[in-house]
C-alpha cells in the first residue's frame, strides 16, 4: 500500500513542483509527496545537517488549500433554491393538468421562481 501524497516542499516562500522540478509560489501548482518524501528532500544534509531553507507541510495545513466555508454556504442556498423552484414546478404541472385558471397561482409561482433566481445570481428569469 502506498503513502499518500499529503505533502508540500517549501523552500522559503516557494514550493517544490511534482518530482521537485523547479519552483513556484502557488500551492495548488507544487507538486504533493509523501511524508517519507518530504523528510528526504528537506534534510539534504542528514537528520542533523543544515536544512537550506527547506521545510514541509501538510497540504491540510495551507490555508489556499483548504476549503472555503463560503461553499457550503453557497451550496445549501443553490440546494435550497433549487428545492424551491421543484415544488413550484410541481404546483405548476399541478394546475396544468387540473386546467384551473388560478391566473393569480400562476403569477404567484413565476414571482417566486423569480426571486429564488435573483437570490442565487441567476438573473430576474426575464431572459
Amino acid at each position: 500500500m502506498s503513502e499518500a501524497l499529503d505533502y508540500l516542499i517549501r523552500k522559503g516562500a516557494y514550493y517544490y513542483r511534482w518530482n521537485c522540478e523547479g519552483y513556484t509560489s502557488d500551492p495548488a501548482l507544487a507538486g504533493r509527496y509523501t511524508l517519507e518524501q518530504a523528510e528526504k528532500y528537506t534534510h539534504p544534509n542528514g537528520p542533523d545537517g543544515p536544512r537550506d531553507g527547506l521545510s514541509y507541510i501538510k497540504v491540510s495545513d495551507v490555508p489556499q488549500l483548504a476549503p472555503d466555508p463560503r461553499i457550503a454556504t453557497l451550496e445549501a442556498q443553490l440546494a435550497e433554491a433549487g428545492e424551491n423552484i421543484r415544488q413550484n414546478l410541481v404546483e405548476l404541472e399541478r394546475i396544468n393538468h387540473t386546467k384551473a385558471t388560478d391566473f393569480n397561482m400562476v403569477r404567484q409561482l413565476i414571482v417566486d421562481n423569480r426571486a429564488t433566481l435573483s437570490k442565487i445570481g441567476g438573473g430576474d428569469g426575464n431572459g
